[in-house]
C-alpha cells in the first residue's frame, strides 16, 4: 500500500492487514512544516502538533519512506528507527528534457508573439502549497525589486495567495494555464 500523504494513515487501521507492506510517500516533513507556516497561536499550533502525530502514525505503519529532499531524508533518519536503505530520496519529478532549449533570438520572438515584449523573462511554476507561496513571496519582495528589467511570470495556483496584495511592476500573475500555454511560457523564458 502506498500512502501518498500521511493523512491517509488512519485508513490503514481496520482496512489493511497488518502484514501488508506500506510505503509512506512523504511530500515534506508535515508536522515541522505546519509548525512553521501556521500562525503562532494555541489553536494553530495544536493543529500542527496533530499533523505531526498523524505523520508519526504513517511513519510507524511504513516499511519504507520516500521523500523529496535530502533535508527531509536526514530529518526522518534522525527522528525514526529507519535505516538509510529504508528512506529513499525521490526528488521532484520535473522532466527537464521534455521541453527543448530554445535559442535566445527565438525566445525573444516567442515572447513578442505571446504579448510579453522582448525583456528577459523568468517563470516560476507552483501549486498553492504554502512553501511555494513563500518562494513566490520571496521572488516578489526580494528578487523583483533588484532586477526590474526582468519580467517574472508566476504560473499556477500559487497566484491565488497574492490577489489582494500589491504586485511589483515586473511580476505577472498568470494563474493556472493549460499544459500547452505552460510549455510556451517555459520555452520563451530565459530562466525557470
Amino acid at each position: 500500500v502506498l500512502l501518498n500523504h500521511c493523512y491517509m494513515a488512519n485508513f490503514l487501521q481496520g482496512n489493511v492487514p497488518s502484514e501488508t507492506h506500506v510505503i509512506y510517500e512523504s511530500h515534506n516533513v508535515e508536522g515541522e512544516l505546519k509548525k512553521r507556516i501556521y500562525p503562532d497561536n494555541a489553536l494553530a499550533q495544536s493543529m500542527a502538533e496533530k499533523a505531526g502525530e498523524i505523520e508519526a502514525a504513517a511513519i510507524h505503519a511504513a516499511k519504507k519512506i520516500t521523500c523529496v529532499s535530502q533535508a527531509d531524508r536526514e530529518y526522518f533518519l534522525k527522528h525514526s528507527d529507519f535505516s538509510e536503505d529504508d528512506i529513499v530520496l525521490s526528488p521532484n519529478g520535473v522532466d527537464c528534457h521534455r521541453i527543448d532549449s530554445v535559442p535566445f533570438g527565438m525566445r525573444k520572438k516567442m515572447r513578442r508573439e505571446i504579448g510579453l515584449g522582448t525583456e528577459s523573462t523568468a517563470v516560476f511554476l507552483g501549486s498553492g502549497h504554502p512553501p511555494n507561496a513563500e518562494a513566490a513571496e520571496f521572488i516578489m519582495d526580494e528578487v523583483a525589486p533588484k532586477v526590474r528589467k526582468l519580467t517574472i511570470l508566476l504560473v499556477g495556483s500559487v497566484c491565488g495567495w497574492f490577489h489582494s496584495r500589491s504586485i511589483p511592476e515586473n511580476v505577472v500573475l498568470m494563474g493556472e494555464v493549460s499544459v500547452e500555454a505552460k510549455d510556451d511560457l517555459l520555452c520563451s523564458a530565459d530562466f525557470a
